[in-house]
């Protein structure tokens, strides 16, 4: 029986971003160990910290903290509310605040193809 386009699409998503964890995962674990003398993480961790990178330390700043604006000094009030506000919800359901805030992209994603098909 072939399967419906649909489910093809989602079983073809689901398998790329498991591939996309494990490869991120085993930077993230060779990039921590690059140097002697790391400190031991966990799995989730390792996974967590491989799909993280540039905006991402503002975006958990403003979810932990909030905003706040200081004169002559970097601060994270260029940053839309609706994301941060977001992972902070998710955050309070017991996630990492990077849990939430890759949780709430991959949710995103799937919702903005749904409504593109």
């Amino acid at each position: 029986m072939p399967r419906s386009a649909p489910r093809t699409v989602a079983l073809v998503v689901l398998v790329a971003v498991v591939l996309c964890g494990v490869a991120a995962s085993a930077g993230a674990w060779r990039f921590h160990h690059k140097t002697g003398g790391a400190e031991g993480v966990g799995l989730a961790d390792y996974f967590s910290m491989g799909w993280v990178a540039f905006d991402s330390s503002w975006y958990k700043l403003i979810a932990e903290q909030g905003y706040h604006y200081t004169p002559g000094v970097q601060s994270p009030v260029a940053f839309f509310p609706l994301y941060p506000l977001a992972i902070w919800g998710v955050m309070k359901l017991g996630l990492s605040v990077y849990g939430a805030g890759i949780l709430i992209t991959l949710l995103v994603v799937l919702v903005v193809g749904a409504v593109a098909t």
